[in-house]
């Protein structure tokens, strides 16, 4: 009798165990309060790219054959970092997505540009390989979904928005910013220098792809300080696209009322097709739009293939939660993020809640030119690398801070 006891517990733990483990795999909290993955959102960059410009004159690496490619275009190693965050994806959410695809669990929208849909075919070559080992196909196919970047007001900003181009002149033409010009006056003239093009954007970039794809740097690039070049693009790249509330509204506002609004079904059994998995495959600002907007952003660079994971949980009294993970290395797990005035699972309520002045009422409408009467207020984040630029806005500017408190 005893040993047929024993052998029930050896039984059921056969049976239980691996299906617990398996969610504590996914990144799910199984301490005391288990919590299980409803839906998830992701947002991705797409992989590593070839240059958006052509080759400045001193470039050492413009004769490379990556360039064959043509501008902005996805290479190889960009096609390798998706595939591989789309196997990981798969494992993440093995219990959430099934093995094989139907159009009830997963919905996949990209920007118009060829680097941004192959990334995507690339992920879904990995979160979908092929379930028939008779089949010739190593992976499943899936359909994804684009729109014109004239008509894009969600994931690549294409859209026309005369208001935000408004807003974002006044910034450009701020005392503050006029002042980081002149912070920066030396780097931008030996920049000039040595590249024969005065753009820090261009140089960033290049350095970026170069490294990403182990090319030479040129010698003079050991003359750069690079905490002061990261410092900048910080700026640039992270926080002058998202600079006011009034920006990040207009710039990621429709994005965010689209993840509430699918979580929001989802939880009032009203979604349709009640789909697990929303993707998007976009852009670095897109994350950095995202993460300013939520007051979470993690600072420069968003590396390729980078993805923010927005996941509903739901616990065992049927509450309904918001976790917000940020992937930016295979090294390591996603970083979970809390947002300001909530905690790490944040109830969806209060999602809501600290969102509500980031949703467009009426979008079109709101992005009609007016006359701005109130002194803009700049948003900036809670990040250590800000030293060289954060002084002319607190000399200059009026300037709200991200609280990164609870």
């Amino acid at each position: 009798m005893q040993t047929e006891s024993v052998l029930s517990v050896i039984i059921a733990l056969c049976v239980f165990l691996p299906r617990l483990m398996g969610q504590c795999d996914q990144g799910l909290d199984c301490g005391e309060q288990q919590e299980t993955v409803v839906m998830t959102s992701v947002v991705y960059r797409h992989g590593a790219r070839t240059s958006v410009v052509r080759a400045y004159p001193t470039d050492p690496n413009r004769n490379n054959s990556l360039w064959e490619l043509g501008l902005g275009q996805l290479t190889p190693l960009g096609e390798e970092m998706h595939f591989e965050l789309g196997s990981w994806l798969r494992r993440r959410y093995s219990n959430l997505l099934p093995a094989t695809y139907n159009l009830r669990n997963i919905y996949v929208l990209s920007t118009d540009l060829d680097r941004t849909l192959m990334s995507a075919e690339s992920n879904l070559a990995g979160l979908y390989p092929a379930t028939d080992p008779t089949s010739p196909l190593r992976a499943q196919p899936v359909p994804i979904r684009s729109r014109p970047a004239r008509d894009d007001d969600l994931i690549g900003g294409g859209k026309p928005c005369p208001r935000l181009y408004q807003l974002m002149r006044l910034v450009l033409s701020s005392p503050g910013v006029d002042c980081i010009r002149k912070n920066f006056d030396t780097d931008f003239q030996y920049i000039h220098l040595h590249m024969g093009v005065n753009s820090v954007g261009i140089i960033e970039a290049c350095l970026l792809l170069d490294q990403a794809h182990n090319m030479t740097l040129p010698e003079w690039t050991e003359g750069l300080d690079r905490r002061r070049l990261e410092s900048l693009m910080n700026f640039v790249v992270g926080v002058l696209p998202s600079a006011t509330r009034e920006i990040q509204r207009l710039n990621s506002g429709n994005l965010i009322s689209e993840l509430i609004s699918h979580m929001v079904q989802k939880r009032n059994n009203s979604l349709s097709p009640n789909r697990e998995m929303f993707m998007y495959s976009a852009h670095d600002i897109t994350l950095s739009g995202i993460q300013m907007a939520l007051g979470v952003y993690e600072a420069y660079p968003i590396p390729f293939a980078a993805a923010v994971l927005i996941e509903l949980v739901v616990d065992q009294q049927q509450e309904y939660y918001v976790k917000v993970f940020y992937r930016n290395s295979t090294e390591h797990d996603p970083y979970l993020l809390t947002l300001p005035k909530c905690s790490p699972s944040c109830p969806l309520d209060t999602f809501i809640q600290l969102t509500q002045d980031l949703i467009p009422q009426d979008w079109q409408r709101e992005c009609e030119l007016r006359s701005t009467q109130n002194e803009l207020r700049l948003r900036m984040p809670n990040i250590g690398n800000m030293v060289d630029w954060l002084d002319c806005f607190q000399k200059y500017g009026n300037i709200d801070y991200d609280n990164q408190e609870n």
